[in-house]
């Protein structure tokens, strides 16, 4: 498993990021990593919390193309059902700008943005 990325900034909780294109499969491994980490209290008395981002990002333009789905990522000891992908999911987040990309994952915004961007079924 691999990391796409970490946002870090003093005071505020730290993100894991692990990006997947549309058609990508999330390993059960991936998603057990990552509950492992997410909820973990750092000696600064932030958590991690993790995330698993899926979308299409067009690089020549540096722009992602259509919705993006993010998913959060219970802690391990929150997660009912540890053989299935889908009890390891918290919370989803549709967005269709990179604007609201850019708030969710900015930490001094996240909170603010992430109620309005919560999926609440089809």
């Amino acid at each position: 498993m691999d990391i796409d990325c970490v946002l870090s900034k003093f005071g505020y909780d730290t993100f894991l990021i692990d990006h997947k294109k549309g058609r990508d499969k999330t390993s059960l491994s991936t998603l057990r990593t990552l509950s492992n980490y997410a909820g973990i209290t750092l000696n600064s008395g932030v958590k991690i919390r993790c995330f698993i981002v899926r979308s299409e990002v067009d690089t020549d333009l540096g722009v992602t193309k259509g919705t993006t789905k993010v998913f959060e990522i219970y802690p391990l000891p929150e997660v009912r059902n540890k053989k299935e992908a889908s009890s390891f999911l918290k919370e989803t987040y549709l967005m269709t700008s990179d604007a609201d990309l850019k708030l969710f994952f900015q930490q001094e915004t996240h909170f603010q943005v992430a109620d309005r961007l919560i999926y609440k079924g089809e």
